[in-house]
């Protein structure tokens, strides 16, 4: 959980005005100590509903029961700013979907951002650079699979099109499927036998989420008044129609050398936001950015 977090004191009235609402960096040791209190509180009750083996119920109703415990505003709006983040961030979906049972919320450690985090290189870049020496003989691109027949235990029978030629076929010991959920909810791909009916239930039932990034970047260094040490910075909003709407940055500035910030939104705020223009979306996330560093970009 991040400790940089923005905690907001005082409402203003003037919507149109973010400067009416003051801001103040919450303190490292404060914000762990309410993420013991508060969020560890919440994990504790979660173990206690699981440990009854009643019937599943969803993460929200669980979240919305534990917060009639809570008296404290902060400690309310510390919850949702944790489940907004997570709903952006880990599951681009909102936590109203999330069954009880099958889902842990901000209990895995966070990938090291190290590796794709310097120019050139990125996720996309760091895949072609291991896979170059094996694209030449042994990785075929453009190439449609149409279908895998492995009724042969002992060999499977993949069909496929490049380039929207002929239909070629190979051999394999072993398939290795992954293609996008949306291509094997279509049937895009024929299997021969059929998907176990388990598989095919699972494939029919997965759903997609929606998560949307704002990336800034300014060429003065000067610009970079955010704390450099701290990855990710959250803001804690008073509760109203954008609580959870562009708290989430992440700070990749000692990677890149030059002041970055990447905004995350997830689920209906991140449909909402696609009907949006680019300039109607930097003004968004420039209300809670203008918070977060007490001072106006405009």
């Amino acid at each position: 959980l991040q400790t940089d977090v923005e905690e907001v004191t005082d409402g203003g009235t003037n919507k149109n005005d973010a400067a009416t609402v003051k801001t103040e960096r919450m303190r490292d040791v404060n914000a762990k100590e309410l993420e013991r209190r508060v969020w560890g509180g919440f994990k504790k009750y979660r173990k206690t509903l699981l440990a009854k083996r009643g019937k599943d119920r969803s993460y929200w109703s669980a979240v919305e029961k534990y917060k009639e415990r809570l008296t404290d505003e902060i400690d309310i709006q510390f919850l949702d700013m944790v489940l907004a983040a997570a709903g952006q961030v880990d599951l681009a979906d909102d936590i109203t979907k999330l069954s009880l049972v099958e889902h842990k919320i901000n209990e895995h450690k966070p990938d090291p951002a190290y590796y794709t985090s310097v120019p050139g290189v990125g996720y996309g870049n760091a895949a072609a650079k291991y896979a170059a020496p094996l694209v030449a003989h042994k990785v075929q691109l453009n190439s449609k699979v149409t279908e895998i027949d492995y009724s042969n235990p002992s060999s499977a029978l993949v069909s496929f099109t490049t380039n929207d030629e002929e239909e070629s076929r190979v051999h394999a010991k072993t398939v290795l499927v992954t293609a996008s959920l949306d291509v094997l909810k279509a049937g895009n791909i024929k299997f021969t036998p059929r998907l176990p009916h388990w598989k095919q239930e699972a494939i029919d039932g997965m759903g997609f989420g929606t998560m949307n990034k704002c990336v800034l970047i300014w060429n003065d260094p000067s610009a970079a008044i955010w704390p450099d040490a701290k990855e990710w910075i959250e803001l804690l909003p008073p509760k109203d129609e954008n609580s959870g709407k562009w708290t989430t940055f992440w700070n990749p500035t000692k990677y890149k050398g030059i002041p970055i910030l990447v905004g995350f939104v997830g689920g209906e705020n991140a449909r909402s936001m696609e009907t949006q223009t680019d300039e109607e979306i930097l003004d968004d996330v420039m209300i809670n950015l203008n918070l977060v560093c007490r001072r106006s970009y405009v």
